[in-house]
């Protein structure tokens, strides 16, 4: 936005509000920590200031506006785990990255349910791949977290290979089943066989 302001025979040339769109407005602080949640970086978002905002703002002055919102994600996922949870669900999904090119990553996602069927996102973690170091990672840190695996009464995963090596290494004991939407996805032979044969699929 463009502003004319005529100039005066005496006094100041500049009306005394104009040095207050120097600060930050409290908005463009709000879209800067929900672009940076969205994966932008504050490099990023410091580039495209002039155009957001009307003026270049350094990503240290951006790093001073999202660090309340890294501090909560990190507390977040450093949570203790609830004592009550029996059943764990295990997944990833895949999203896309930029970085210099375009390409599809992981995040992995502990999903814990109760008894009575509450369910808690309890962890996600960026991963370039379900490899079974990335699924240990993870299960060692809602361990450390209070997850109790001994109460636990049942796991629930895809056929990924990463992440049933890193079950076996880490929670043997627990019973685990095999996703039902995974199983009868379109692609797999016993999604293909419900496709085909869907009466005699009903239970």
């Amino acid at each position: 936005m463009t502003v004319s302001v005529p100039k005066p025979r005496s006094g100041a040339s500049r009306p005394g509000w104009v040095p207050l769109l120097k600060r930050a407005p409290h908005p463009l602080k709000d879209i800067c920590r929900q672009l940076w949640l969205r994966g932008l970086s504050s490099r990023d978002l410091a580039a495209v200031s002039p155009d957001v905002a009307g003026r270049q703002w350094s990503h240290e002055s951006v790093n001073g506006w999202v660090r309340d919102v890294a501090e909560d994600t990190m507390r977040w996922l450093n949570r203790p785990v609830r004592q009550d949870v029996r059943y764990v669900v295990l997944d990833a999904l895949y999203v896309p990255f930029v970085r210099g090119s375009s390409r599809r990553e992981a995040l992995l996602v502990a999903l814990g349910v109760t008894e009575d069927g509450y369910k808690e996102v309890l962890d996600i973690q960026h991963a370039a791949s379900e490899s079974t170091d990335s699924w240990t990672t993870m299960l060692s840190r809602l361990t450390m977290r209070g997850l109790r695996v001994a109460d636990l009464s049942l796991v629930i995963t895809d056929g990924d290979a990463g992440l049933l090596a890193a079950l076996s290494s880490q929670s043997p004991q627990v019973p685990r089943q095999r996703c039902t939407v995974h199983k009868v996805r379109p692609g797999t032979l016993a999604g293909r066989l419900v496709r085909r044969f869907p009466r005699a699929a009903r239970p």
